[in-house]
């Protein structure tokens, strides 16, 4: 049975799927969600281990159900292998190229073309897709002669990796065989949450599961008249595809009476989240936990930070740790702000990624190894 559930933009999804968890249930979220979903699973079960819920991403379950079939596992090649793989198949066909030849030395064009390869193997896009594509352009069209480069390197890529390797795409497909003989998922109930839509790929493994399993529900955000509504009418139109294909059937439901605690709740009732999810909003609308400041550049603009933060700390009773400025451009801002800061007297520590060349300990072993050189 597929059970598909739709819930608005203020519904309190997660409390209602953890409500209604029974037994042993594979959680399947995207790949970035497993462990904030994991922490969900904690609170609202009130539990201190996961004994009966795993939760799992589309990945995880793959190698979890090829470890517990068993079998020859294949040599896998990742994003980084077929970046190296890509930039010598570019290095080999560059004289055949068009449009991009010249670019085999480029980080940047082989990275947009490793997302691309991606991306159609992901969708199905095959080497024949590409040549109807092609026959259908004019001979003096550009997006002709691009297609024709990427066709190309896809060419040869799949030939380099054709029974030698599997890439991230084609392995969805190896492990979506062997779903149908795993006992973790014959013996569980699946949940299926936080997905705004499916690859082709991935609603080939959710069939596989409506086949396998005690019942898969999906859970799916819905409002009438919103901008995604539409997405997820086709999302729910493909899934009852999916399950006619399993030879099941397909109920979709309202979530009501769940409504989602938001900021605004928990200032207004100090963090009491049992006593928020049921206040009226004219109530949790009385304090207002979000202030817009004005300022004229950004040396104003993290003074007035600056300035705040020390309020904080001085009036409030917090610590300088307890506070966190989240920028989405440290590149130019973070030295503003650290220079500011350091002024006003407030330690700083910058989260951000740094080269491994720039560690004392990597200087260190580098001037090391030059000595004894």
């Amino acid at each position: 049975m597929l059970n598909i559930y739709l819930g608005g933009g203020t519904t309190d999804r997660e409390k209602f799927i953890f409500q209604n968890i029974k037994g042993r249930t594979l959680l399947l979220v995207p790949d970035q969600f497993s462990l904030q979903a994991e922490r969900d699973a904690f609170f609202y079960l009130r539990e201190r281990s996961l004994m009966d819920v795993r939760v799992v991403d589309f990945s995880s379950l793959g190698h979890k159900v090829v470890k517990q079939v068993g079998g020859r596992v294949p040599d896998l090649i990742d994003k980084y292998g077929r970046h190296m793989l890509l930039t010598r198949i570019l290095g080999q066909c560059d004289e055949e190229m068009s449009i991009y030849r010249g670019m085999r030395g480029k980080n940047s064009f082989v990275e947009m073309l490793n997302g691309t390869i991606s991306e159609m193997k992901r969708y199905g896009v095959t080497p024949e897709d590409l040549e109807k594509a092609v026959a259908g352009l004019a001979d003096s069209s550009y997006l002709r002669y691009k297609i024709e480069d990427i066709l190309t390197v896809y060419e040869k890529y799949q030939e380099q990796i054709s029974g030698r390797y599997l890439d991230s795409e084609d392995y969805i497909d190896f492990y979506g065989e062997k779903i149908l003989e795993a006992p973790m998922v014959r013996e569980a109930e699946i949940w299926i949450y936080g997905f705004d839509t499916f690859t082709p790929k991935n609603m080939l493994i959710i069939e596989r599961l409506i086949r396998a399993s005690r019942g898969v529900n999906v859970v799916l955000t819905y409002e009438e008249g919103s901008e995604i509504s539409g997405l997820t009418k086709q999302v729910v139109a493909r899934l009852a595809a999916a399950a006619e294909n399993a030879g099941d059937s397909m109920r979709q439901i309202a979530i009501d009476g769940m409504r989602r605690r938001t900021v605004w709740d928990a200032v207004a009732f100090h963090g009491n989240r049992e006593e928020s999810e049921d206040a009226p909003a004219e109530k949790a609308g009385r304090l207002r936990p979000l202030t817009l400041v004005e300022a004229s550049n950004m040396y104003s603009e993290a003074d007035r930070a600056a300035a705040y933060v020390l309020r904080l700390v001085r009036e409030e009773g917090l610590k300088f740790g307890d506070i966190a400025v989240v920028c989405n451009d440290t590149d130019v801002r973070g030295g503003i702000i650290r220079r500011t800061f350091t002024r006003w007297g407030i330690p700083v520590f910058m989260d951000r990624k740094r080269k491994v060349l720039h560690h004392r300990a990597v200087g260190f072993l580098l001037a090391l190894m030059e000595i004894i050189a």
